[in-house]
Parts: C-alpha cells; sequence; structure tokens
C-alpha cells in the first residue's frame, strides 16, 4: 500500500500530546511565543518517544518502526530538531 504520509499511529498519538501538552503549559504559564512552545514540544516528543522504545521489549532508539516515525525517522530526532529551531527562534526573537 502506497502511503503519502509515512507516520504510525504512535507518532501521530505523541505528536498530538506533546505539543497539545506544550500549547496547554504555554497557556497556562502565560507565553504563546514559538520559541519556547517548539521547545517544550519538543522535549516532551523526544522523551515520549524514547520512554517507549526503552519500555517496549523490541524496542530501539534508531529503528524507526519500533517507536513514534514520521517520514521513516525516529520521532525523537524530530524532538531534538524542534528544540535546536525553538532555541534559536527564542534567542533571536
Amino acid at each position: 500500500m502506497l502511503h503519502v504520509l509515512h507516520i504510525n499511529a504512535t507518532g501521530l498519538a505523541i505528536l498530538a500530546v506533546s505539543f497539545a501538552t506544550a500549547i496547554g503549559v504555554g497557556w497556562i504559564a502565560g507565553f504563546n511565543d514559538e520559541g519556547r512552545l517548539m521547545i517544550l514540544g519538543g522535549a516532551l516528543v523526544s522523551l515520549l518517544d524514547f520512554t517507549l522504545r526503552v519500555a517496549r521489549e523490541e524496542g530501539h532508539w534508531l529503528y524507526p518502526t519500533r517507536g513514534g516515525m514520521l517520514f521513516f525517522l525516529p520521532l525523537w530526532m524530530f524532538g531534538v530538531l524542534w528544540v535546536g529551531l525553538g532555541t534559536y527562534y527564542a534567542m533571536t526573537a
């Protein structure tokens, strides 16, 4: 089956929970700038994906199919990227 967007259900759930939590915490804390939300969301994505990979017996931190996946890459890689971009945005704003 040909997929246009390569993402698994676990990855979608991790993304939704992480960024919904980041937006909620930002709203409660009184900030909504893109940099801090990306740092928080990216950190949560990485944390949740790493936790899932460690908790699963067949989990591996590098194989994309053993945890959250987006575009054939493990989701934690995107989390690290978002933390880096968020830090850049926060420092230049």
